[in-house]
């Protein structure tokens, strides 16, 4: 049985993805139409949700007595207050609420994940193989030259600038290194992307040959 679901909407997709890639060649009313489609659609499912969550999560519990969800439904209105310059002062009372809430809350776990976690995966031994050995120290010693590149303040004088020098020079490479390690894994990603979009058309769409 032939699922016409289906196949209208791999058709809608293909027309959609080639529209996407025309703007490779040119920008033309074509892309412009599928962006404008694109981006009235996310906000229409954006609105959608929003409206659906804060009917259950406020509004339904609100008319069970829940009195407490009030307050936030009241800072939801006092934001909306944006809309109307005469007003729109309103509207810095419940942002700098949520911020600080939402900046308390995040400090904890950006401190823990982006700083002691780093630091301790640096100098932690997980193999005591001569293979883990060379990886921690290569990793530590990274660290240390890639810090020591951003040293300003203090600068030796004497024997140990020419040292000082070696050290900061090899801090440098060791970041280069790892911004271009960085900036391939983009590209490979979004490579990675395209050929998607490229075996759908070929497999899916035009029936050329199927995934191995």
């Amino acid at each position: 049985m032939i699922d016409y679901a289906s196949m209208i909407g791999i058709h809608i997709a293909a027309i959609f993805t080639i529209a996407c890639l025309s703007f490779l060649f040119k920008d033309n009313v074509v892309f412009h139409t599928v962006e404008s489609i694109f981006i009235g659609t996310s906000v229409a499912y954006i609105m959608t949700f929003s409206i659906e969550a804060i009917r259950k999560t406020a509004w339904v519990p609100l008319l069970k007595g829940e009195l407490i969800w009030i307050f936030p439904m009241i800072l939801g209105v006092l934001y909306l207050t944006r809309l109307s310059p005469q007003i729109r002062w309103i509207s810095r009372y419940p942002v700098s609420l949520l911020v600080g809430i939402g900046t308390g809350l995040a400090a904890r776990a950006v401190l823990q994940v982006n700083l002691l976690a780093q630091i301790e995966d640096t100098v932690r031994i997980r193999d005591l193989t001569a293979t883990g050995i060379i990886n921690i120290t290569v990793v530590f010693l990274g660290v240390i030259l890639g810090i020591l590149y951003f040293v300003f303040t203090f600068r030796p004088k004497g024997t140990l600038e020419p040292l000082f020098n070696y050290l900061t020079r090899g801090g440098r490479i060791i970041i280069m290194a790892a911004f271009g390690s960085m900036y391939g894994n983009t590209v490979l990603g979004r490579f990675s992307l395209l050929i998607g979009r490229l075996q759908f058309l070929l497999w899916d769409w035009l029936k050329l040959g199927a995934a191995t």
